[in-house]
Parts: C-alpha cells; structure tokens; sequence
C-alpha cells in the first residue's frame, strides 16, 4: 500500500516540510478520538495531532520499530536504547494496516539504511474503515442485506420445502391464539358474568378451548419431529461448505488465521448459523406476525384504544439502534477471544511433550486461566449490558397496557357487561407486548448471528483463482525461475531478483544458512505462495496459469516437518494415490527403507497411528513420508530436509535408493550435511535471499566462494563435535 501520502495542507505550510519518507494518518490517542498525522524522515518521527506538532522523535533513539493490534485497531512503538517501549501513536481498524506497514519500514530502515515501499491499494472499506479480510477486494459489511439473505438461502439447499414447512407449522399457532381471546370474551359476557345455566353452550367452548389446546399440542410435536431433521442437515450443508473452502484457501491465506478462528468458523460459528436458522429466525418471525395480526384485530376493534396501546411501541426502533450499536461490538469482542482461547487450547494440547519436558504445566494452566478469564470478562459484559437493556424496554412498554387498564377500568365501572371485552383487550395487549418483547429480546440474537454469518463469510467470499487455470497433463521437469521475487510481506522480499534456469532431470541442491530462502524457493515452485513479481515456468508454462490441484499431483513432496494422520501406515502411505495396490506399496516403503520396520509391527501395514503418528519415532515417520511421495510416481521431486531425522547409515541407504528412483526426473533438495549433495547435477547457494552462486560441487570448490566457506564451516564443526 502507499505509505507516503500527501500532507495535510496546514501542517505543510506551518512546518515548511520539504522531504520526507512516510506521512499517514492515524485517528486515536488515550483511547479517544483525533485527528493526528505521523511524518517519517531518514533523520525523525513527527507526530501530530489537530495539525500541532504533539512529538518528535530521533530514529537514531530506537533499536527497532514494530506494531500491536487491538480489538478494534492497534499501534505502533519502538524500542529505545533503554529498552524502553514507547507508543507513538495509534489509531483504529482503518488506519492500522498502513501504519504497522511504516513500524515494519522504519525497523527495515534501521537495518538496511533504507525506506521500503509499495504502490498497493489501501486494502480497507471507505466508507466504514474496516481492513478487507486477507484475500477479499470489498467489504462484506457494507454491501446489501439481499446479498447476505442470498448466501444463507444457498446453506438451506435440498431442504428448502422442509424448512418453509417447518415455518408454516411454526406460525399455525398464531392464528390459533389470535381466535383464544374472543372465546374468553363470549364465555366472561355469555355465561360467568350473567350466570348463564345453558350448560350445552358451555361445554362447546370448553370443548373448543380443549380442541384449540390440542391442535397446539399436536403443531408442537411435528414441529420438534421436523425441526432436528431440517436443523442438523442444514448444518451439515454450511460446515462442509466451509471446511471446503478452508481446504481450497492458500497457504500465504491460511497463515494469516489462527488456528483457533478456522475452528470456530467450522464449529461455533456453523452450528449458531444453523440454530437460527431452525430456531432463532422462526422465534423471531413469529412475533412480528402475532403484531401485525393482533393490531389489525385491534385496530378493526376499536381504533382509538388501539392507538393508546401503540404509545410505546417506537421504543422497539429504538432499541434496535440501541442493541446495534452497544451489544454488536460487545458480542464481536466475546467472539475474537473465544477463537483467541481456542487458539491457545490448540497450542497448549499440541505443545503438551514440551511443556511436560521443561516442567511448565503450572505456568500454561496460569496462561489459559488469564486468556479464560478474558473471555468470561466480556463474555459477562455483553450478557450484563442484554440483561441490563432489556427489563427498561419492556418496563417502557409496561406503560401502554397500565393506560388501557385505566380506560378498560372506567368503562367496566360504568357497564359491568364490559369485563368480557376487558379480558379480550388484556389479553390482545399482552400477546401484542409480548411479541413486541420477544422481537426486541431477538434482536440480540439476530446481531449475535450476523457476526458469525460474518465470519463464515470472510473465508467463503475469499478468492481462491489460484486452484483454477490450465491443466498440465504430462509435466516433463524443466524448470526457471525467472527475476522471482518474494516476500511473506511483499515489501520485506525474502528471495530477490531469482534467476536460474534448471533442466528436465536434473538434481539441483539448494544451500545456504538459515533464513537464507531455501525453504521459501521450494514453497514457490510448490505454488503454495505466487511470486510478487517474475514468474516460475514449468516446460515453458508460467506456474500462474496452472491450475494448482492438477501441478501439485505431479509432484513428490517430502518436508522435514513429517506429519502423519491418524490411521493406518497404509494410508498414510497411499495418501497421495489412493488406488496404489498393496505391491506397489511394498514396493515404495521398501525403496523408502520402512518396509522391514513395518512389517514387525503387530498388525503391519493395517498398525493403526495416533495423533501425528504417534507410536513411531521421528525417523520411522520420515521413511513413510519419503514412501509417500515415491508411490505419488511424481514428475518432480522436492525433498527439504528429507533425510535430516535419520542415522548416517539409514540417510546413506535410502540416498541410494532415491538416487535410482530419481534418475531422469528433475529433483531438488535441501540438506543440513552438504556432503550429500555431492552427486547433485547443480547447486544453487543463496544468502540473504538472493543466489550468489550456482554450478556443481567440484566447480564452486574451486571457485572458493561462499560455497566453499560453508563447506568447510561445516567441515569444522563435524571435526569438532567428533
């Protein structure tokens, strides 16, 4: 995005600002709101507020610049010399993006002596400053309700005459009990007040009271028979829409969300989506019926005691406006640290070898107790201030039905022969108010719904383009990289200017220090993140163009990070190519050197996993990841660290045995002891992201460049470890 915008006028003219590297706006201080400005030079920070100079800061003070977020925004501060963190300013969601942008440039600017920059359009909503979602080009708040009502028809697909049935069954009862009223009143004015002995009359109201109750009754039933059926299959529909589209997300999209947010979209955020559906939409609707249906009644009546009991009927618009705006950001805060405590309950399970091993189970039960407590804190808050709104709204509309009682009351003093009419007028009132009650009792919950509709919407309205493109059918294995540039941050590039053009069945060695790139250049040619400018082609086809399901077949991929799934080892195996019989199998994990450890286990190939393949250890995982790939039959070979969790003696073997499976098939491989990559056909040395060499093994020996210094550091420290 573009960090240096054009300064304000005042401040221009009033400071005589002529060069400058960075100026944004930003709109918070003390937690209220401002019309500040930052203005950053190669020599200060100049901060203003009300076009003011408030601070001015010495870059030459700090060691390093960076950005915190908070619920609604963030800020950036640096680290002095002290090491002291200083805020300089903060803002909220709308400018928060740029400006954790110019903390990113400025901590850059102190390593590197210069200013990065980006022409990239602001990814935020003009019109109410919320940041687009990762991967979004609009903002999903502002567009119409018809768009929304459109996305949640869709969930309801195969179902739908179900759940308007279920609908129509729901809303049955409301005639039912529009009619109650008027039997009540025939019955006070025909035979209670007078007296009446006709007992036959009698008994037919009774009986139809009966019948009314019954019908009721029998409604209830279908709709409990119905509604769990609709309910659970709706349900099904949106979590596999959304696990779906998780699943399809890219890798660089995936990063950016926390584990513990992706859960809560397939879990708490489809399962409320599917309650209101079933439950939250009839329980509203039906409400808003019974008022209509009741004031056209009252209205039909007696018009003038109709209009006293609509004096405090407004106060239900007004509570809209009111929940809208105080509950909306309490129940968006209770679902951003339920996904946050989801998040560390992930970590803390998956970290649970570790914590055991330093001893630290007290210290993570302290962690997830303050993270819990964060969530009961605003948790309550939101359930305090519903809990606190809604008695003074329905105290309010208490007001109209005491003034009915006054008229009601005049008139029955006056004409005894009025209670029937009385008791119809109460009971007309009370289903009014209550549905009026209920309807703004549910606006809680339609806010509570839109937030997780919202969330659902983020990852199902992401552009996922790259799974669609051209299929390349027969991969032959040339490959170059072509002024390939990449950044997990496109204005902190991590490869740069990458040039190299590697042909069809060759092996190619990537080396380097840590941080170098390595790991990064095999994600690009995985086409799990797309370069920010070159490109990467494959038999002459820009990788862009490809589609990524169809490419990614094609390769065999094996990282140093192995993860098994839970299951048998056959599966695990056969993961990448489901159809593989069992002798190719055989054949692979024997090619892999797992076959002989396989076949001592109880049950074999069938031995079942756990979590992460739990019952193996770190070098059996990796033979079976190596298997994998082998069966895969891949055109493309990409092997980082492959071998790094295995024994001289068993990393020697399987090296033979892939060196007869690659043959002929382009190959690249990243590994910690570069004296197995001797035999490779080329090698590509990178620092700092950028390739310094590229030749064989014998040719960068001579050459006594970067190469031949990690070499022999790796030399010395083998020698000195033996």
């Amino acid at each position: 995005m573009e960090l240096k915008l054009t300064i304000p006028s005042n401040i221009l003219n009033n400071y005589k600002i002529a060069e400058y590297d960075y100026a944004a706006p930003f709109d918070m201080f003390k937690e209220k709101y401002i019309d500040g400005f930052i203005i950053v030079d190669y020599e200060s920070i100049q901060v203003y507020h009300a076009g003011i100079l408030f601070k001015r800061y010495e870059i030459k003070d700090f060691i390093t610049f960076n950005s915190k977020t908070t619920l609604y925004g963030g800020y950036i501060y640096g680290i002095t010399k002290n090491k002291e963190e200083l805020v300089i300013c903060s803002c909220t969601n709308k400018y928060f993006s740029r400006l954790a942008n110019i903390a990113l440039g400025l901590s850059i600017y102190l390593k590197e002596n210069f200013f990065p920059t980006s022409d990239e359009n602001e990814p935020y909503c003009p019109k109410c400053g919320r940041v687009y979602p990762y991967g979004l080009n609009h903002c999903m708040y502002c567009r119409s309700k018809k768009e929304n009502i459109k996305r949640v028809w869709g969930f309801t697909k195969g179902f739908r005459l179900l759940l308007i049935l279920q609908y129509l069954i729901t809303l049955l009862p409301i005639a039912i009990d529009a009619i109650n009223p008027m039997i009540f009143e025939k019955l006070a004015n025909d035979y209670l007040i007078p007296r009446n002995t006709f007992f036959k009359g009698f008994a037919i109201l009774i009986m139809f009271i009966a019948i009314v109750h019954f019908a009721k009754s029998l409604i209830r039933i279908v709709d409990g028979l119905l509604n769990p059926f609709v309910s659970f299959n709706i349900g099904n529909n949106i979590r596999i829409k959304v696990y779906d589209k998780i699943q399809k997300l890219s890798l660089s999209s995936a990063n950016k969300k926390t584990t513990g947010s992706l859960i809560s979209r397939v879990s708490r955020d489809t399962q409320q989506v599917q309650w209101f559906l079933s439950y939250g939409l009839p329980s509203l609707v039906t409400p808003v019926l019974t008022c209509l249906v009741v004031l056209i009644i009252m209205l039909i009546l007696d018009f003038k005691l109709a209009l006293l009991i609509l004096i405090p009927m407004p106060v239900i618009f007004v509570s809209r406006i009111i929940y809208r705006r105080v509950l909306y950001p309490k129940w968006d805060k209770n679902w951003i640290y339920f996904s946050k405590a989801n998040t560390t309950l992930h970590d803390l399970l998956n970290g649970i070898k570790v914590i055991k091993t330093y001893s630290k189970e007290e210290k993570e039960i302290n962690h997830f107790k303050a993270v819990n407590y964060q969530l009961k804190e605003y948790t309550y808050d939101a359930e305090k201030t519903w809990h606190t709104l809604n008695p003074l709204f329905w105290f309010i509309f208490g007001i109209g039905q005491v003034l009915l009682i006054f008229v009601l009351g005049k008139r029955l003093i006056n004409d005894p022969s009025q209670y029937g009419n009385m008791l119809k007028w109460m009971s007309y009132s009370g289903m009014l108010y209550g549905s009026t009650n209920a309807i703004s009792s549910n606006l809680g919950t339609l806010l509570e719904f839109n937030i997780h509709l919202e969330k659902i919407n983020e990852i199902l309205e992401e552009d996922t383009t790259a799974h669609t493109g051209n299929d390349l059918i027969d991969i032959k294995g040339d490959v170059e990289f072509k002024n390939t540039r990449f950044g997990y941050l496109s204005y902190n590039p991590v490869l740069k200017n990458l040039n190299v053009k590697i042909n069809k069945g060759e092996m190619i060695g990537i080396v380097g220090y840590s941080g170098s790139g390595k790991t990064t250049m095999v994600n690009l040619l995985m086409k799990l993140y797309s370069p920010d400018s070159g490109a990467i082609y494959i038999d002459g086809h820009n990788l862009e163009d490809l589609n990524s399901f169809e490419y990614r077949k094609q390769l065999g991929v094996v990282i140093q990070e192995t993860f098994l799934f839970s299951g048998s080892i056959l599966d695990n195996i056969r993961y990448g190519n489901p159809n593989a019989s069992l002798e190719e199998v055989i054949e692979a994990s024997k090619a892999a050197k797992a076959h002989d450890f396989i076949v001592k286990k109880p049950f074999g190939y069938d031995t079942k996993l756990g979590n992460k393949g739990f019952g193996l250890s770190g070098g059996e995982k990796q033979r079976i990841a190596i298997a994998r790939a082998i069966l895969n039959k891949p055109k493309i070979f990409i092997l980082d660290e492959a071998t790094s969790s295995l024994d001289t003696v068993t990393e020697k073997e399987i090296q033979d045995a892939l060196d007869s499976i690659i043959k002929g098939k382009t190959t690249f491989v990243i590994a910690h002891r570069l004296a197995t990559l001797k035999n490779a056909d080329k090698l590509i040395v990178l620092n700092k992201g950028e390739m310094v060499e590229f030749g064989t093994h014998k040719e960068l020996m001579q050459k006594k460049g970067y190469y031949y210094q990690l070499v022999n550091a790796q030399k010395l420290t083998y020698e000195k470890k033996d």
